[in-house]
């Protein structure tokens, strides 16, 4: 049965050692002994105190032990220790072991539990971006509606007032009957009522088209950043290349707009940020992915922005390369530019089809 507990104990990862009164060492498994040796102890380490194999522990874990003894309650804590230069969350377990309703040793149990933690961080990052990107779209809907209020109202308001007024000087003369009235000059106002109009047309276009381009539904993905690459150009003067293995992909409205905005967003820091001369856009097929590539000379985004929470255009630009099943990767170097990268499985595309 000993055997049996030893060969059982010496099979698990986990770290197990198991202290007397004294707090002496007096047994410690398979797992733990490997540990110390990578750590540099070649000697035997049974028979000798805690406190000597296990320099850094600190007093409150020399009392903890002493509780356990004193009280035959068990203690689990978690801790931070660090070996070789690595810090290591630790789980640790004091289980007492009685005799006569004596407490005569200690079964100490330590598990790694750094990539739990890890996990942890990365979840609450998550979620402290997500309410940060939460807040951030909210604004940017907020700023949408009202830079459209003041289009209406700036522009497309006030073509409209003048065009009530001069089809109410028009509505006039025509009710007033005169004889003398020259049906020619009603035929110049009412010419004149047309460049109004057509002003007030191109203005809900562009409205129309800062909302949601129609160039996605009538010509597709591809045509659409080729569409917003000349736009680009013709914005900023920066020069730009677009070029594309791929003809078509086909997919759900809401995900090509996902691949746009996320190419819009990159332009749009490229123009603000980059100081950059040369652009090149492409899209590729490679391996089993869809490659959507923008590549600029500029001054080079810096990590540290590229990493922070506060980044909320790449944090948004990173929630859609997610929902369409993809990947973004964003490195830039100081001086030589930046490359944003979309990745989106084939499969993934095919299933939103």
């Amino acid at each position: 049965m000993e055997n049996l507990l030893s060969t059982t104990i010496n099979s698990l990862s986990v770290w197990i050692h198991v202290v007397d009164s004294d707090l002496q060492i007096i047994m410690m498994n398979d797992a733990l002994k490997g540990m110390m040796k990578s750590l540099g102890f070649r000697e035997n380490l049974s028979k000798k105190k805690i406190k000597e194999v296990f320099p850094f522990l600190s007093r409150k874990v020399i009392n903890e032990y002493h509780k356990v003894f004193k009280t035959g309650v068990s203690i689990v804590t978690e801790d931070v220790n660090e070996f070789e230069g690595r810090k290591i969350h630790t789980e640790t377990i004091k289980e007492p072991v009685f005799e006569d309703d004596k407490v005569v040793r200690v079964i100490t149990v330590i598990r790694d539990i750094s990539n739990r933690k890890l996990a942890e961080e990365h979840i609450l990052d998550s979620q402290k971006q997500l309410k940060t990107f939460a807040a951030h779209l909210q604004t940017i809907r907020e700023e949408e509606r009202v830079v459209i209020s003041r289009e209406l109202h700036d522009n497309l308001g006030q073509i409209l007032t003048a065009l009530r007024i001069d089809l109410s000087r028009l509505i006039k003369k025509l009710n007033d009957n005169d004889k003398n009235m020259d049906i020619h000059s009603l035929a110049d106002h009412a010419a004149e009522l047309m460049p109004l109009i057509d002003t007030s047309i191109q203005m809900t276009r562009k409205i129309s088209r800062e909302l949601r381009p129609r160039i996605l539904d009538e010509l597709g993905l591809v045509a659409a950043i080729e569409w917003q690459v000349e736009k680009f150009i013709k914005r900023t003067g920066v020069a730009c290349t677009f070029h594309s293995d791929v003809q078509k992909i086909e997919t759900e409205v809401s995900n090509k707009i996902a691949v746009f905005r996320i190419i819009q967003e990159a332009l749009t820091n490229i123009a603000r940020h980059a100081h950059a001369s040369r652009v090149v856009v492409r899209i590729k097929q490679f391996d089993q992915s869809i490659i959507v590539e923008v590549k600029d000379n500029g001054s080079g985004i810096n990590g540290n922005y590229i990493s922070g929470t506060n980044s909320l255009g790449l944090a948004g630009m990173r929630e859609r390369a997610v929902l369409l099943g993809g990947t973004l990767m964003i490195k830039g170097k100081p001086g030589e530019g930046t490359v944003v990268k979309l990745s989106i499985p084939l499969k993934a595309v095919r299933k939103l089809k």
